[in-house]
């Protein structure tokens, strides 16, 4: 009995701290936030945006009939992976920077394979092309070039870590978008997001960036090349196709990728 009721409180200790952190992180988010000024009227900027005033759309209809696939649980277990809070910074600045009737965002996107699944960070679809973004949290510098297929990773202890190009990655996961989506490839946009404190240390190739310069790099990309009625078919195909998001996906596509790693040393 004593097992059973320390245990419920170790849960209850665990949901408080979750709750916390994601409280605190909302509020850090908030507080960094630009504030609406007529300087924010550039493309460059990125003031928060007010959904336009205008009867229910087809998005906000799509919206409102969107089933939510996170379990608490699920949601919870993920707060202390690797990478989460990189994921949930990115998350957050795109439902409060762009429009929701311009932009829907679909997040931990996993995909069938042939040979066995691909794990997407961010899909936004929007009027004005289809983005892919990789999310990485990393401190430390960074080096890497397009075309290295390993990057570096440099603490200030001078210990060096090796990671394999994320522009690479990405464009498996753009390549996987475009055979499921039958989107053109001129209207995908591959972006790698560096969230935490590391420094670029070498001039990066474009669309890799920092968390500060995701918004007004999307921003640039004006010209509407899809209507409302093509951004609601794309997340709805999605939507089909996508594995569900729960730890059982998420440890299929983590053995599917040890097997692979496995495959190359031999």
């Amino acid at each position: 009995m004593d097992l059973i009721l320390l245990g419920f409180k170790v849960v209850a200790c665990l949901c408080l701290v979750a709750a916390f952190k994601v409280a605190y992180d909302l509020y850090r988010d908030f507080k960094k936030a630009p504030k609406t000024t007529e300087s924010h009227k550039s493309n460059d900027s990125f003031p928060r945006v007010k959904p336009q005033q205008i009867q229910q759309s087809k998005i906000q209809r799509y919206y409102s009939e969107r089933k939510t696939e996170d379990s608490w649980f699920y949601w919870l277990a993920r707060l202390g992976q690797s990478g989460s809070a990189g994921e949930r910074k990115i998350s957050n600045s795109i439902r409060c920077y762009l429009d929701k009737n311009s932009y829907i965002l679909h997040d931990n996107i996993t995909l069938p394979l042939s040979d066995g699944t691909t794990q997407i960070d961010h899909i936004v679809v929007s009027k004005f092309g289809v983005f892919v973004i990789e999310s990485k949290e990393m401190s430390g510098w960074v080096f890497g070039t397009k075309s290295q297929r390993q990057w570096t990773q440099m603490f200030p202890n001078k210990k060096k870590i090796k990671f394999q190009n994320p522009i690479h990655q990405n464009f498996k996961h753009v390549k996987a978008v475009e055979n499921f989506l039958g989107i053109k490839p001129q209207n995908l946009i591959s972006v790698v997001v560096f969230s935490g404190t590391a420094e670029l240390k070498t001039v990066m190739p474009e669309g890799v960036m920092k968390h500060r310069e995701m918004i007004p790099f999307m921003r640039r990309f004006c010209r509407e090349v899809y209507s409302q009625d093509d951004l609601v078919e794309f997340s709805k195909r999605l939507d089909a196709i996508r594995l569900p998001k729960t730890l059982n996906t998420d440890a299929r596509h983590t053995a599917h990728i040890q097997e692979k790693l496995k495959a190359k040393k031999c």
